[in-house]
């Protein structure tokens, strides 16, 4: 198996685009072959250890399935706390123990100040010999992202240079991080999508990563710009990536400090970005909606297009087990452990 240029995999602005190109690819043969019924056990014998805060269902199943796939096995680690030493231990204690490392932390990364979640991933990544696959860590989320694009490409054709990407904020009930939504600002544009990043006053993103995103486009030939009206973004929209992220000033202090009260307040202005039928007549009319699931159901979209026929969420779920797959051989492909 060709080797990676990278040991981990904590956000995709650090990967070139010929690695991304690498893992999508043993994504699609890994999805193909288990529809044949033929998955090489790429990760037989291999132990892999998943540390995680809070629920993190979906990454759960999704983990699961892929270690299964390739013939693996998952141990899961519940840690009740961002404490970042204790993590850093436990990290060395499975990086002796297994392959890879998993780390999912952006539930609990939310409730802390901006920047600790993936503080605590690097330094993880420096202290341990094993790989580290990052799931989300408040301000990353290469896998979402990864999967995003390559359910994208499975939609429009792998040529999605020049399509029009928009990225917006919708209503939702629940607190969520900004790492999924950045990275896929940062993947689209190297991917130079004409990338159109939406949302209401107070919910900004990172300004060094919107930075990088312009770079990007610059770099790789895409368009990048920020459009403050939601109505207006919608228009000629050939992919609708719908998130809910926290405010900016609850982010940078953390959910614990800002409190819960406050962000509902802040959040409740705004009840009128939702995503209903005749919104999405503005886009194009083979628009691919991309949303989280499990979805908050009645907010932020209507039913009729988070299940209806516009809607891929479903298929990039899928498709992150095949992407999840896909990194832990990659990065475990010169392991002996």
């Amino acid at each position: 198996m060709r080797m990676l240029k990278k040991k981990d995999l904590i956000s995709t602005q650090e990967w070139g685009v010929e690695d991304i190109e690498l893992l999508i690819s043993l994504a699609k043969d890994i999805k193909r072959w288990r529809y044949a019924g033929n998955v090489p056990r790429l990760l037989k014998d291999r132990s892999l250890f998943m540390l995680y805060c809070n629920e993190a269902v979906k990454a759960r199943v999704c983990i699961g399935a892929a270690v299964d796939i390739l013939g693996g096995r998952v141990h899961f680690i519940n840690l009740p706390t961002l404490d970042e030493e204790r993590i850093i231990d436990v990290a060395r204690i499975c990086g002796k123990a297994g392959s890879a490392i998993i780390m999912e932390l952006s539930e609990e990364a939310i409730k802390h100040p901006y920047g600790i979640g993936n503080s605590v991933v690097r330094r993880c990544a420096e202290r341990v010999d094993a790989p580290i696959l990052n799931l989300g860590d408040g301000m990353f989320n290469p896998i979402q992202a990864i999967s995003d694009i390559l359910t994208i490409r499975e939609k429009l054709g792998d040529g999605v240079r020049g399509k029009r990407c928009v990225i917006t904020w919708i209503y939702s009930d629940e607190v969520k991080s900004r790492g999924a939504i950045q990275d896929d600002m940062l993947i689209a544009t190297k991917y130079a999508m004409d990338v159109v990043l939406t949302f209401p006053p107070g919910f900004e993103l990172d300004e060094d990563l919107i930075l990088k995103a312009k770079e990007n486009a610059d770099e790789y030939g895409g368009g990048f710009r920020v459009e403050r009206d939601f109505k207006q973004a919608l228009i000629g929209a050939q992919v609708l990536i719908l998130r809910s992220w926290a405010s900016r000033e609850c982010i940078k202090l953390g959910l614990n400090e800002f409190g819960g009260d406050r962000e509902v307040e802040v959040r409740d202005r705004y009840m009128d970005w939702l995503l209903t039928p005749d919104l999405i007549d503005l886009a194009d009319r083979n628009v691919v909606v991309i949303h989280d699931l499990p979805f908050s159901r009645g907010k932020g979209a209507t039913m009729a297009i988070v299940d209806g026929p516009l809607s891929v969420a479903l298929d990039q779920v899928e498709n992150s087990i095949y992407v999840s797959a896909a990194a832990l051989a990659l990065l475990t492909a010169d392991r002996q452990v």
